[in-house]
């Protein structure tokens, strides 16, 4: 197969840093309008272009990597050249399927993928939906083949900007949490690289320990003992407004989704 990924740019970078061997065995381009992100691609049997129309024609799978506020350009200058039994993904935010439909052509087979930054090491996560154009085994074939990624989520479209608030930028707010707490261990006494290691082992033991057990409620009860010293960190944690919180971080970041979905559709 051909697969063209259109844009070099930092999700193009962490789904190259996923994949396994076995994508590459297929013919792959990256297309991009300058030459300096190709640099960043030491990749085996990567071909290179400037031109996104080579990158585009014959291409059997097509990957929108480019920002949402520059599809319609390219589409525009594109489409004709997107052939009729392609399979086209988008990773662009706030533009629906309908929205890309009607830029390209209503038959076009379209699957819209959400990722997080952790696809690099193969352990992200990424939201799917598709267009009725796309049929069960196509779908399997396209899972597959970014399986070495990570999860792939079916969800309904309606649903991507949850995906956004949970985990498309939920990666950066635990980063904001695990920042905040190696900050006051350093207030605490410990060094930056003490306070960084330690904090960074605990979320990786704490994410390694859900994975394999789901109910929270009980992974925590095995660490708090009555009486003991974790119980008391958790009643002030329950006790603050952590919830409210969290419910106006994922709130805002849902309503932004929303606005620029809505600026990019005029």
């Amino acid at each position: 197969m051909k697969i063209s990924f259109i844009g070099a740019g930092n999700m193009t970078q962490a789904f190259l840093k996923g994949l396994d061997r076995s994508f590459f065995e297929h013919e792959v381009w990256v297309s991009n309008r300058s030459q300096a992100k190709f640099d960043m691609l030491d990749y085996p049997n990567i071909t290179t272009s400037l031109d996104n129309h080579k990158a585009i024609q014959n291409a059997d799978i097509i990957i929108l990597a480019i920002k949402p506020q520059q599809m319609f350009e390219l589409l525009e200058a594109s489409r004709m050249d997107i052939k009729s039994n392609a399979i086209v993904i988008s990773l662009a935010a706030g533009l629906s399927m309908r929205q890309l439909e009607r830029w390209m052509f209503p038959e076009v087979k379209l699957i819209r993928f959400m990722p997080n930054t952790a696809i690099a090491l193969g352990i992200g996560s990424i939201a799917v939906c598709n267009n009725q154009n796309v049929d069960a085994s196509e779908l399997i074939l396209v899972k597959e083949l970014f399986k070495p990624c990570g999860s792939l989520i079916d969800i309904d479209e309606n649903q991507f900007e949850l995906f956004i608030a949970a985990s498309g930028s939920g990666i950066a707010f635990v980063y904001q949490i695990m920042e905040s707490y190696i900050q006051i261990m350093k207030e605490l006494g410990l060094n930056e690289a003490q306070a960084k290691s330690m904090i960074i082992d605990t979320f990786i033991a704490a994410s390694s320990m859900a994975k394999i057990n789901p109910d929270l409620e009980d992974l925590m009860n095995r660490v708090a003992s009555k009486g003991g010293t974790t119980i008391e960190g958790l009643n002030v944690l329950r006790a603050s407004k952590l919830n409210d919180i969290l419910m106006d971080m994922c709130q805002k970041t849902i309503h932004r989704s929303q606005q620029l979905s809505e600026e990019l559709q005029k």
